[in-house]
């Protein structure tokens, strides 16, 4: 197998397609893909503390701007709420523009690309839920989708656990992003629902927990 895994092909279908398209091959036709979502506000999170960590640990000449967005311009972190309301609120009514990792959550806006340029077949949408609390299962249906059996099992390879690590959102920030949040997940269900993948995939998809 080729395998190339990051979450920031999820807003360029048609450069993946283009891709697969100059490698000739039916490649384009054939090419399996794989995207496991998340709650959006427990990703948000996540991304926060992953800037926050590194930009801890990152003397200001090694951080990029990805990281310098939680830092504030008298050198200090932001909290999660002050990110929330100062980069990531704003990041989700741009299309483009900073704060693209942020909008990586708003999956129904991406998929709906993908799901034009790749047969539905193509594509299986797992559950993050699903790959924390029953990875056995996710890599069965994994295996399945690929046709063939995988060695080994998945485990917890990110399990960044310093003190400083912010483990739930507060009040303000869940309402903050839900309000924007919420109507897409909506329409990810309907996407999903209305357009049925492999034989493999939860159907109905599982909705999100809300941290």
């Amino acid at each position: 197998f080729t395998l190339d895994a990051t979450p920031d092909t999820l807003p360029f279908a048609d450069r993946v397609r283009l891709s697969y398209e100059a490698a000739g091959g039916n490649q384009s036709n054939t090419v399996k893909i794989i995207v496991i979502l998340r709650e959006p506000v427990s990703r948000e999170l996540s991304l926060y503390n992953h800037l926050a960590f590194d930009c801890r640990r990152l003397s200001s000449t090694e951080r990029t701007s990805w990281h310098n967005q939680v830092v504030k311009e008298d050198g200090t972190i932001m909290t999660f709420d002050e990110f929330v309301l100062g980069k990531s609120i704003p990041a989700l009514k741009m299309e483009i523009g900073p704060g693209r990792s942020t909008r990586h959550g708003m999956y129904e806006t991406h998929l709906r690309k993908w799901f034009k340029l790749f047969d539905r077949k193509q594509i299986l949408a797992l559950s993050y839920d699903e790959l924390q609390y029953h990875p056995e299962k996710l890599q069965e249906r994994i295996q399945t989708f690929l046709g063939c059996e995988l060695p080994g099992g998945l485990c917890r390879s990110n399990s960044n656990e310093n003190e400083q690590k912010i483990l739930f959102p507060s009040v303000e920030a869940k309402e903050a992003l839900l309000a924007v949040f919420a109507p897409l997940n909506q329409n990810l269900y309907r996407l999903l629902d209305s357009n049925p993948g492999p034989s493999v995939e939860q159907s109905p998809f599982p909705r999100f927990k809300i941290p």
